[in-house]
């Protein structure tokens, strides 16, 4: 089985030739602190809505500059 941190590592090296940066959206809730973290520790940052999301108090947004 694929780790998360595997696959964050995976989907940032593919990504990087047609995306940068990437963004990703998740849950704002306390259930969703172990991924913020695992987002967190894999280079991502917070950041404001993105594409056509709206502010919204259930959902947190991040991003990621490949470089």
């Amino acid at each position: 089985m694929l780790s998360a941190v595997k696959f964050l590592s995976m989907l940032s090296k593919q990504t990087y030739s047609r995306c940068r940066p990437l963004y990703l959206e998740t849950g704002a809730m306390d259930f969703f602190l172990p991924a913020r973290t695992l987002y967190q520790s894999a280079g991502f940052d917070y950041c404001r809505p993105f594409a056509d999301y709206q502010e919204d108090p259930n959902s947190m947004f991040m991003t990621k500059v490949l470089r």
